[in-house]
């Protein structure tokens, strides 16, 4: 059984929609996680995915909630043509899910740090979220 999914369209600020916003499909994430190889090669992203039909629906034919994340994460790392060089999310893995209905809320990781389908950047470790020092820099004692 195939199982058709994809990731829902989110603005950059949940709360504070407006009409005509530019969305995207996920956000990275700079909690640091301890996931080997998070910040070299790998980064967080957070997503949702939205399935064609609710998930009760794919456990009463059998198949099990390992079984459907899998497959979906199959479908999203697919190449777009089979030409296509690069992945369109990057090559995604899951890392933690939790299942609302048609929807599954996900945590995963990408192999891109710098994806325009995602909101934000991947950080590198140490790397901070300060804002710059503004004026002449303070003598050293």
């Amino acid at each position: 059984m195939k199982i058709s999914c994809q990731l829902q369209e989110i603005p950059e600020c949940l709360h504070l929609t407006r009409e005509g916003e530019s969305t995207r499909m996920g956000k990275y994430d700079d909690t640091p996680y301890n996931v080997p190889g998070l910040g070299v090669d790998k980064w967080a992203v957070v997503a949702n995915i939205l399935l064609e039909r609710p998930v009760e629906d794919y456990l009463k034919e059998g198949l099990t909630e390992e079984d459907v994340i899998k497959q979906c994460l199959q479908q999203l790392n697919k190449p777009r043509t089979p030409r296509a060089r690069k992945l369109k999310y990057g090559k995604l893995e899951m890392r933690w899910y939790k299942i609302k209905g048609n929807k599954i809320s996900a945590s995963m990781t990408t192999t891109d740090r710098k994806n325009r389908n995602f909101w934000g950047k991947g950080k590198k470790p140490g790397q901070r979220n300060m804002p710059r020092k503004r004026g002449r820099p303070r003598k050293e004692s």
